[in-house]
């Protein structure tokens, strides 16, 4: 099996985060406003908790530098959101060379390399994952690292979709990939016929997550009607069905033994 390396540019080409609530990039003036926010919150908090290791007249002596770093921030950004208002130029997004297309048709980006051990047919794999509808909208599936609750399930034992179990096979542990499902590979996803799909239960408290047969299962209702919708819709092209996924591999975890971690 090929495995997917020389992504290294990622962290150039791309905005994007893995497990962060952001939706993927849309080309709006308004989505670079609140990206700018965030990122201005960010850098506060963290001169913030860089500063509670120093002194007191360190503070005080640095406060000035952080108020003038600050509007002298939101002076470069007012000036860039004025340009954008004509013309909106956002950050490159990844390339399409820098993904890995399988023989199986998925496109693999390596953002990190895992160092830990490489899972096997018949481990059970632990792992974080965030979906996005990455051909309509860009809604969000799911995010497992929001809540910290991983996703297992067996390599190799039909219980996740195609793509997740080729992605992970060619990961160790502590490794992170992007992973696109191309809409015109369905037997790479999620089955489109709802018999298919779902198994009859209902998943949730309040009755209105059922379940899929093939994992990852969306666990907020938001996330699955935006995943059903674009598998549903009939009058969507097959890209409209493309999804995107970022994976974590946690952990491995051979036949009853401990999980072999990262």
């Amino acid at each position: 099996m090929r495995s997917f390396h020389g992504s290294a540019r990622v962290a150039a080409t791309t905005n994007e985060r893995p497990f962060t609530n952001a939706r993927p990039l849309k080309r709006h003036v308004h989505v670079v406003k609140r990206t700018v926010k965030r990122n201005l919150n960010q850098v506060d908090a963290e001169f913030w908790k860089a500063e509670s290791d120093s002194n007191g007249a360190d503070v005080e002596r640095d406060d000035s530098r952080r108020v003038f770093g600050r509007r002298g921030a939101m002076l470069a950004i007012s000036g860039m959101l004025t340009c954008l208002s004509t013309a909106v130029v956002l950050p490159e997004r990844a390339q399409a060379d820098d993904f890995v297309t399988l023989p199986s048709g998925i496109k693999v980006l390596t953002i990190r390399e895992g160092e830990g051990a490489r899972p096997q047919p018949g481990d059970t794999v632990e792992v974080h994952w965030a979906g996005f509808t990455k051909g309509y909208q860009g809604e969000r599936i799911d995010n497992t690292s929001v809540r910290d609750e991983p996703y297992e399930f067996k390599l190799g034992g039909g219980q996740a979709i195609k793509a997740f179990e080729l992605a992970v096979e060619n990961m160790r542990a502590g490794g992170i990939v992007r992973v696109e499902v191309p809409g015109d590979h369905p037997e790479l996803g999620y089955p489109l016929d709802r018999g298919e799909r779902f198994t009859g239960e209902l998943v949730s408290s309040d009755l209105k997550i059922y379940k899929y047969r093939y994992g990852p299962q969306p666990a907020e209702l938001g996330g699955q009607r935006a995943l059903d919708f674009v598998l549903d819709n009939r009058t969507l092209k097959d890209f409209n069905r493309t999804l995107l996924f970022d994976i974590k591999l946690l952990a491995v975890r051979r036949g009853t033994s401990r999980p072999v971690r990262a």
